[in-house]
This record gives C-alpha cells, structure tokens and sequence, in this order.
C-alpha cells in the first residue's frame, strides 16, 4: 500500500513538473524572441541568449516572475572561446548560474561577448553578485555597469595592475615589481627592469650542466 501512495505522489509530482516546464515553455517562445535557443528538462533549463542587450530584462524576470523562485546567483562563469570552433567570432561565454528553491532546478543563462564586451550589474538585484562581477572585471576585463556607470574594481590584483590575467594581454613578466628599498625602509613598487648583463645563460641541457 505505501508502495502504492509513493508511486501515486511520484507520479502526480511529475506531472506537476512537466506541466509548470511546459508553461515556462510556452511562455519563452511567445515573450522573449531574443532567445537563441534553451534546454529544459525536470532538473535544469539552459538559456542561451542572441545578444546582451535583454540580458538584464531576463534576469530580472527571474528574480521577480512567479514562475520560480530564486534568491541567489550561485556563480557566474566566463570562459575563453576564441580558439573553439563554435565560438563564431566572440571571445567570451559568460554563463549565470541561478537556483530555484521551490522546484530543486538550476538555471543557466548563457550570453556570448566579444573582446571588450559589456554586462549589466545585477547587484541590485543579487548582492552576492558583487564578488563575481569584481572578478569578472579584474580577470577577464568585461566592462559591468549600471544604468551607464562602470563599477569595476579590481579584486585579486592590486589596483596599479595592468591588464587583466585571464585575457591573456600583458608580457609574462609583468610591467612592475615589488622590492624592499633600504633608503626608505618598506617595499616600493617601481617599474621592472630587466638587465641582461646581470643573467646568465647557459643552453646546455639541465643534466648537463
């Protein structure tokens, strides 16, 4: 009998979940044309966006629409795409993760920039998101701004960095270094000089030498 009761509620949940995603379906086709393309399943529903210019009305729909019932933005996530051969002349894909509490379902929504792309701050909405937009821009160097002002601070790197680490668009060696200067007794920060005089070469190999 209890076998029975838990078959029966299994049942009538999903019938619950596939008629909400079927809504949710049906609601995206008709209202947001600016969608590429999405996945929805009972666990999760991916969207992929054309551009970023309704990226903030979307969000914004998540956070406020009866449909779910998110709270949080868990992660945003960037990667480099430029050397994938779907990238399709963007540099970046940047992907929001989100969580829907009533529903146990995770939501991605994933947009494509260029070089020097742009994305609208969601902190208003999410202010767990003002660690990821920070690392967004310190990383990767996408501009984040809202309603017209840039709020981008670096995170990792000291605000005197050139150039952002996951871009990829400074020299390796860097363009100033840290040391300790005896006449004023603290580190000083100065531009890096690198003298080849005072290098040694040796193009042997390592068990040889």
């Amino acid at each position: 009998m209890n076998y029975q009761h838990n078959y029966l509620f299994e049942q009538m949940n999903s019938n619950l979940i596939i008629k909400r995603n079927i809504n949710m379906l049906y609601f995206f086709i008709k209202l947001y044309p600016f969608i590429s393309f999405f996945i929805l399943t009972d666990n999760y529903m991916h969207i992929y966006l054309k551009n970023n210019s309704m990226l903030l009305s979307l969000i914004t729909f998540i956070k406020k629409s009866s449909f779910f019932s998110v709270k949080t933005v868990i992660d945003i996530k960037c990667e480099d795409i430029s050397l994938l051969s779907y990238s399709n002349n963007y540099r970046f894909k940047v992907t929001y993760i989100f969580i829907d509490y009533k529903a146990n379902n995770r939501i991605f929504l994933t947009v494509f920039l260029n070089t020097y792309g742009f994305l609208p701050s969601v902190t208003f909405l999410f202010p767990s998101a003002n660690f990821l937009e920070r690392e967004l821009w310190d990383q990767f160097g996408l501009l984040i701004g809202l309603k017209g002002n840039l709020v981008n601070r670096r995170l990792f790197t000291d605000y005197g960095f050139k150039g952002h680490p996951l871009k990829k668009d400074y020299p390796l060696t860097g363009f100033v270094e840290c040391v300790y200067c005896y006449e004023k007794k603290r580190i000083i920060i100065k531009p890096l000089c690198l003298l080849q005089e005072n290098r040694k070469f040796s193009f042997k190999p390592y068990y040889l030498s």
